[in-house]
């Protein structure tokens, strides 16, 4: 369903393969969507967002808080955004930072207040536990 803030997802698709009626073997493949006439630095965003998403499908529990996993989700583009710099940054930032939406922005604005000033190692081993 598209929103405003919406420019992409990622469809996971699940197969599992049984071996004498037992369980045997679970794969998941992942796609991720961007939406067309999308300006560059809009796309780069959305791939490091949905490409959070399948980091937590291959790191963590299968269930979170949407407000965790979204939050988180932007915090990786964040990141993203944050590394490459450029003249849009301040704009960028402060629109997340902004973001009035209880998922999204408020998901992002906690992930942000608690990982931001340290490693992204300790980010990541927060949201293995």
């Amino acid at each position: 369903i598209y929103s405003p803030s919406m420019r992409g997802f990622c469809d996971t698709k699940i197969s599992t393969q049984y071996t004498n009626g037992k369980k045997d073997k679970e794969t998941a493949s992942h796609i991720i969507y961007v939406l067309n006439g999308v300006p560059p630095l809009y796309i780069e965003l959305t791939i490091a967002h949905e490409l959070m998403h399948v980091w937590f499908y291959q790191n963590t529990a299968k269930k979170h808080d949407s407000r965790l996993l979204e939050g988180s989700c932007n915090y990786a583009a964040w990141l993203y955004l944050k590394a490459e710099g450029g003249k849009d940054l301040p704009r960028l930032q402060k629109q997340m930072l902004d973001d009035p939406d209880p998922v999204y922005g408020e998901g992002f604005r906690k992930i942000y207040s608690m990982f931001s000033g340290k490693t992204v190692g300790e980010f990541l081993s927060y949201l293995k536990k």
